[in-house]
């Protein structure tokens, strides 16, 4: 079974996810299936596509683990950092909740309780795809005060821009 074929890479995954439970397992395996992915000879979008899958797939549940796992891609350079772009939004939900659980009860006054929370948790979800697609890029990161102020529009025009940025 060539290792070209991405359905040999989803078995080989499937195999050792069956087997790994342990993060850092999880961890060291899914570097090596990045590294896999970045020698062979597919296409940006279908390493983008396979890495997603795998990433699903070997899910590191650990928060420390994980980011360890993304600094390390990260830190691989090349294309490769463009397959970290399928867990911002993983990421961006994370600390979003957190966030958007605070400016959901800021906002949350009488009527305005659903308005604001759904406000708050949107704009919680794009201050971290924001955070984290700076920490990516290594651009400064904006204060969450600086992003709260703007709009959601305004706030998803800059994740466009910095996912686009991400991708070249």
């Amino acid at each position: 079974m060539s290792l070209l074929n991405p359905f040999a890479l989803a078995v080989l995954a499937a195999q050792y996810a069956i087997q790994a439970k342990e993060d850092h397992r999880k961890k060291a395996f899914k570097l090596k299936l990045a590294r896999l992915l970045r020698e062979r000879q597919y296409t940006k979008e279908e390493q983008l596509e396979i890495f997603i899958f795998l990433d699903i797939l070997l899910y590191i549940h650990n928060p420390k683990i994980r980011s360890e796992f993304y600094e390390s891609i990260r830190q691989m350079k090349g294309d490769l950092e463009m397959l970290v772009m399928g867990n911002i939004e993983e990421i961006g939900y994370e600390r979003g909740i957190t966030e958007g659980v605070e400016k959901g009860r800021e906002h949350g006054i009488a009527e305005g309780v659903e308005k604001g929370r759904e406000e708050g948790i949107q704009k919680g979800f794009l201050l971290g795809q924001i955070q984290t697609l700076q920490e990516l890029l290594q651009d400064p990161i904006s204060s969450r005060e600086l992003l709260q102020g703007k709009s959601v529009e305004e706030l998803q025009g800059l994740v466009k821009e910095l996912k686009l940025r991400l991708s070249k």
